[in-house]
């Protein structure tokens, strides 16, 4: 008998990493999310989840079962569609699901991230496609003071309405960015990216290709001598109006093409759809179709466009 005390302490003291199944055992994301215990793993079935999600600092993974062509988190233009704000690490774990139709999280009268919002948090976020997210800081992702593990993710149709289409990354972030594509972002400055505060990211067999900017820079722009992105084995592609602004590290097999300013509908060949682009945007004011920076869109802009007819090389 002086044995069967230590023994039942030790089995109920033990705990074991649970599953939670969404719809069946939980009809939401979030109510999952809110029994969930560190270790869980949350196994999500196709359809669109029309909510916001909170990982709310546990370190739980949520997974979709069939992939991110078959499940969608859908914010329906109230939110972001998934806030990291309470320490989260790599621990926490999303994967495998369609992030759009957010527009960010408040945050100093602001809305930041528009698909992802993460705040003094460091995540996994695996095989996830971030589309058509609008913010006015980091159309499709946000990292605040936050260094995540993104990895196979595709962002594509963000918008930001000042920089960091696709994601921005400000305050001592260094997010680890892995083989994902960016496509079709656009803000102010950064199309595809922007990075400023001590922010330091290694960006890893990407594609930014097709991104554009009001101002400058459609695939990368690094606000500050401070913050210099590690890139390596990565193309940047028909960005307009430029590639990169600001300093970066060159790290090896990188495919960087000639810019090609006249192909303003970024889709590698100047043709009728940029003459069109040009005619439509006439007038004063910057834009991405004003090819010489110069203040508006003129004869000289169509001139160029005539110039520069064909594939870009």
């Amino acid at each position: 008998m002086k044995y069967l005390l230590p023994t039942v302490l030790f089995i109920s003291c033990t705990s074991y990493a649970g599953t939670i199944l969404v719809p069946t055992e939980m009809p939401t994301i979030t109510s999952a999310i809110n029994s969930a215990v560190d270790g869980d793993t949350i196994f999500v079935a196709p359809g669109t989840y029309y909510e916001t999600i909170n990982m709310r600092g546990k370190a739980i993974t949520i997974e979709s079962t069939h992939g991110q062509g078959a499940t969608v988190i859908n914010a329906q233009g109230f939110s972001t569609c998934a806030m990291f704000t309470m320490g989260e690490t790599t621990k926490t774990v999303l994967r495998g699901f369609t992030l759009t139709g957010g527009i960010g999280a408040l945050h100093e009268d602001g809305r930041f991230g528009g698909g992802i919002f993460l705040h003094g948090s460091s995540p996994t976020i695996d095989s996830c496609a971030i589309v058509n997210n609008h913010a006015e800081w980091g159309g499709g992702l946000h990292n605040l003071q936050s260094s995540p593990h993104i990895v196979n993710c595709s962002f594509e149709g963000n918008v930001a309405v000042y920089n960091g289409g696709g994601m921005r990354s400000h305050d001592w972030s260094e997010p680890i960015i892995v083989n994902c594509t960016f496509n079709n972002n656009f803000a102010q400055f950064g199309g595809a990216m922007y990075y400023a505060a001590d922010s330091v990211p290694s960006i890893i067999n990407c594609e930014l290709v097709s991104n554009g900017a009001y101002f400058q820079a459609g695939a990368i722009y690094v606000g500050c001598d401070c913050s210099s992105p590690n890139v390596s084995s990565t193309t940047m592609c028909w960005n307009v109006p430029e590639h990169v602004v600001g300093g970066w590290n060159d790290n090896g097999n990188n495919n960087i093409c000639e810019v090609c300013s006249a192909d303003v509908s970024r889709d590698g060949e100047v043709n009728v759809i940029d003459l069109l682009e040009i005619v439509s945007a006439w007038g004063p004011g910057a834009c991405v179709q004003d090819i010489t920076g110069e203040g508006g869109v003129d004869v000289q802009d169509l001139l160029i466009v005539i110039e520069s007819w064909g594939p870009c090389e």
